[in-house]
């Protein structure tokens, strides 16, 4: 295999593997010659990558699996990805956190970029690096240094505009200064004009 001719798909960098965690209270009737019927409860948490849950545990209290759950998770991410996990069909999805629709749109990443010091600029990738998007995430737009559209050469599929209902616009606010030393009050006004309804 060589590997100069491999392509790699790689997580978003804001891709924490789990994105969603649901816990429930699930009762079952226990029935038992025995020692008798009675309803039980347990508490069963399931961790979900992209609308498919891939680990699951339980506990008998609320409390138990509340407090557990921290220490479960690190215990995940020691090993890795949980046993039986499909790592081709998870690549087929789109890259986007949280989004479980299929990658229709493929992208090679241009340059990779350190996430301590991005402004050290792009460093030649080593690998043919992609990522893949669905239509709706595919406009990457261009704050980011690494996931932009002008670090991505896209290979195939249809760009569409991010929903309306997706978009959330940055909020500007003018302070007029004297000084420099005014700055902290001016901040703090404008804060609590904000705070009071006053969006101007």
């Amino acid at each position: 295999m060589n590997l100069d001719e491999s392509v790699f798909f790689l997580r978003h960098d804001d891709d924490e593997f789990y994105d969603r965690i649901t816990v429930e209270v699930v009762p079952r009737y226990k029935t038992s010659s025995l020692s008798g019927d009675e309803w039980r409860i347990s508490v069963r948490v399931q961790l979900w990558r992209k609308a498919a849950v891939v680990a699951e545990r339980s506990w008998s209290k609320l409390e138990y699996a509340l407090a557990g759950l921290h220490g479960w998770l690190q215990t995940l991410s020691d090993g890795g990805v949980p046993d039986g996990f499909d790592r081709s069909a998870d690549q087929q999805k789109c890259h986007q956190p949280g989004c479980a629709e299929a990658g229709a749109v493929e992208v090679r990443l241009k340059g990779r970029y350190c996430q301590v010091n991005p402004h050290a600029g792009p460093h030649p990738p080593t690998f043919d690096y992609r990522r893949r998007f669905c239509a709706r995430h595919a406009r990457r737009g261009d704050c980011a240094f690494e996931d932009a559209d002008a670090n991505y050469e896209r290979l195939k599929g249809p760009l569409a505009a991010p929903y309306t209902t997706d978009e959330s616009p940055s909020i500007r606010v003018d302070v007029p200064l004297s000084s420099l030393d005014d700055l902290p009050q001016a901040i703090q006004d404008a804060r609590a004009r904000r705070e009071a309804g006053d969006h101007a």
